[in-house]
């Protein structure tokens, strides 16, 4: 459980991690002044640091955050798309998992593959019927997997 303390500090780096997501210049690389590739580095480290408490020690959902972040630039055009693209790469170290399911190299799932914890022979055809007696049988080459 969070103190007020802990919470208070959490929405204060929050806060300013969203005034330094709004402050930071996204067009730096677009300069030919030094001073505005170097402005545009510390900022880009101070968002990255920031990011970094608020996943790591707050705790804080990488994903909502970068929904909350992209969704201050909605609008279409060169400049919100450049500004999305760079937010993403912000976050880019905190890749988000795929929740659907992993397929192996024969285009099967784990589901596919095992069934009441026995592995399943599955024709390479996937033209699978279940026969009169119970067995799942390929349309194709009339091989029967029997579990």
């Amino acid at each position: 459980m969070m103190s007020m303390t802990q919470e208070i500090n959490q929405n204060v780096i929050h806060d300013e991690f969203i005034r330094l997501i709004k402050a930071h210049d996204y067009s730096y690389m677009y300069s030919e002044d030094n001073d505005v590739w170097a402005k545009a580095k510390a900022s880009m480290n101070s968002i990255g640091s920031m990011l970094g408490v608020l996943v790591g020690v707050c705790r804080i959902d990488p994903q909502e955050l970068l929904d909350e972040c992209l969704g201050m630039y909605t609008n279409e055009g060169d400049y919100h798309n450049l500004v999305r693209s760079e937010i993403k790469r912000f976050f880019k170290p905190y890749e988000f998992e795929d929740l659907g399911p992993e397929y192996d190299s024969a285009g099967f799932t784990e589901e596919d593959r095992i069934v009441d914890g026995q592995y399943r022979v599955i024709c390479e055809h996937s033209f699978v019927d279940v026969n009169n007696d119970g067995l799942e049988q390929c349309r194709f080459c009339n091989e029967q997997n029997k579990d």
